[in-house]
């Protein structure tokens, strides 16, 4: 799989203690969701919008990640953390 040799090209596992075995490709945005509801997972880090949303429904924390360029609606009652660096995301994960 294309992605996974890109993690590994970039020492994605070295650099963020992330377990091949704790990553899950899914088709569609909603997938997500499911994914979290199912193993109870209570952070999702993701640059989408889409799913940043689908996370509300839930009681997974949702970490936006990327530049931030695009704005998400503020008269939704959204909660998510931003992070533009996988150092930073590490800095949110080690407080819990």
């Amino acid at each position: 799989m294309l992605n996974l040799k890109l993690f590994d090209d970039i020492n994605f596992y070295k650099y963020t203690g992330v377990l091949i075995k704790n990553i899950i490709f899914v088709d569609e945005y909603i997938d997500k969701q499911t994914i979290c509801k199912k193993h109870n997972i209570n952070y999702m880090i993701d640059d989408s919008v889409k799913v940043i949303r689908f996370m509300q429904s839930i009681d997974t924390v949702a970490i936006w990640f990327g530049n931030h360029n695009k704005i998400i609606d503020d008269d939704v009652n959204i909660i998510y953390k931003k992070a533009k660096t996988w150092k930073h995301i590490r800095k949110i994960l080690n407080k819990i």
